[in-house]
């Protein structure tokens, strides 16, 4: 469901540009016509060709006036501060409007610290991740027919899930590749999460 919702977004987009592109040339005609411009409002433009997955900031955008009534209608973005540091989901040509629906959220791989990998935990209690917040340092654990347990990972930072649902009973962390790897061949049925103090993430 959460893919065809993405890919209605992004197929309208290209009717939202042409409506864009329409709108302000017929209500451009028409306050010539009258000898008046109608009310404008800024809003943000590409300013040159853009690709899918160009990390947007100022120098990629301006601002250029239009009709207010164009502004609204098509939700049209005039603060650049809401998309300077959001990655494209489609490619803008210039002269574009930046809408919503032409962004992605932040990227997995921008929120990683140096030298750590994203990985999924899937845990034995599912309602344990009830008290597990994203900025939360966690230990891995997994249990065995031995006495006692492995830790698997030691101070994972745990990541914020995309816009999306996220599974129930997993977690996004950040780990080093070997905890990943580890956690990769781990049994989730035998796996569980303590909390830790971001201090001493290790003990």
């Amino acid at each position: 469901m959460r893919y065809r919702s993405l890919v209605w977004r992004l197929r309208r987009l290209p009717a939202i540009l042409l409506a864009f592109v329409a709108a302000f040339t017929v209500l451009g005609q028409v306050g010539g016509l009258r000898g008046a411009d109608p009310p404008g409002a800024e809003v943000l433009v590409a300013k040159h060709d853009l690709p899918a997955g160009a990390l947007l900031d100022s120098a990629d955008l301006t601002a250029v006036t239009v009709p207010s009534s164009i502004a609204l209608d098509l939700s049209l973005i005039d603060d650049l501060s809401l998309v300077a540091g959001h990655r494209l989901a489609v490619g803008l040509s210039e002269g574009s409007p930046v809408i919503e629906s032409a962004l992605r959220g932040p990227a997995v791989a921008d929120q990683l610290p140096a030298g750590s990998v994203a990985v999924t935990v899937t845990v034995a209690d599912p309602a344990s991740t009830a008290a597990v917040s994203p900025g939360d340092r966690v230990n891995v654990l997994a249990s065995s027919d031995q006495p006692g347990a492995q830790v698997l990972a030691h101070g994972a930072l745990v990541l914020p899930w995309p816009p999306e649902d996220p599974p129930t009973g997993a977690l996004l962390l950040a780990t080093t590749s070997a905890e990943a790897l580890a956690l990769a061949g781990a049994n989730s049925a035998m796996v569980s999460v303590v909390v830790v103090p971001h201090a001493n993430p290790g003990d």
